[in-house]
């Protein structure tokens, strides 16, 4: 696969990850020095298909695919833990997949089969076990600027909801936009959200944004 790379809490360290069949090659680049600082060569049970990586701030290099999670120390390439697929409850068909930032939660988006209806899973990697379930969604992402973990789910397009890394919805959390939504991130501000949106892509391709204050209101477009 091509190098799927990554930055450490500190942005003083750049971590490459490829993946083969069963096989994962990492190094950790010291961008201050420009040289490779330490290598490994790690095998796994099973294929890495789609991999979704994420870097805690304590080091801990979590990967997630439909066969399971590995958790690896950046310090000593030492394996952690892991949890496979079945035990996590992540047997069906995964077509997306997310770590918390805090490392402890996967989220996935899944199907008994291709043409089936999808549903949203919150696994505990610490408890190993689903502890949420959610109906159908279209997408889920960290947001951007948070001071604590917060997941943005995406619902019909047009609706958007605010969880914690656990699934938990946030009180308020619910916001009902004018159009589709692109993206979203927390204002520069610090208070409240900035909304990407995107019209009719036919009638109207442009895209524009919409400020949404800490009620959940939309209070500009």
């Amino acid at each position: 696969s091509s190098p799927n790379p990554c930055l450490d809490a500190s942005g003083q360290s750049l971590i490459l990850l490829e993946y083969c069949d069963c096989w994962i090659f990492a190094q950790v680049v010291d961008l201050a020095r420009g040289r490779v600082r330490s290598c490994a060569v790690l095998k796994v049970f099973n294929p890495l298909e789609n991999p979704e990586t994420f870097l805690s701030p304590d080091n801990i290099l979590t990967i997630a695919t439909r066969h399971g999670v590995l958790q690896i120390s950046l310090d000593t390439w030492e394996p952690i833990s892991w949890r496979s697929g079945s035990a996590l409850g992540l047997d069906h068909v995964i077509d997306l997949c997310m770590v918390t930032p805090d490392s402890r939660f996967v989220w996935t988006r899944s199907a008994q089969g291709i043409r089936m209806a999808r549903r949203t899973r919150v696994v505990d990697l610490e408890r190993g076990r689903v502890v949420r379930e959610m109906p159908d969604g279209l997408r889920f992402w960290p947001l951007t600027g948070a001071t604590n973990p917060i997941i943005a789910y995406l619902r019909e397009g047009r609706f958007l909801f605010l969880h914690r890394p656990n699934g938990e919805p946030l009180d308020g959390g619910r916001i009902e936009l004018p159009t589709r939504l692109v993206h979203a991130v927390v204002h520069p501000s610090g208070e409240g959200w900035l909304a990407f949106l995107a019209g009719n892509m036919k009638r109207d391709p442009r895209l524009g944004f919409a400020e949404i204050d800490a009620h959940t209101r939309l209070s500009a477009t």
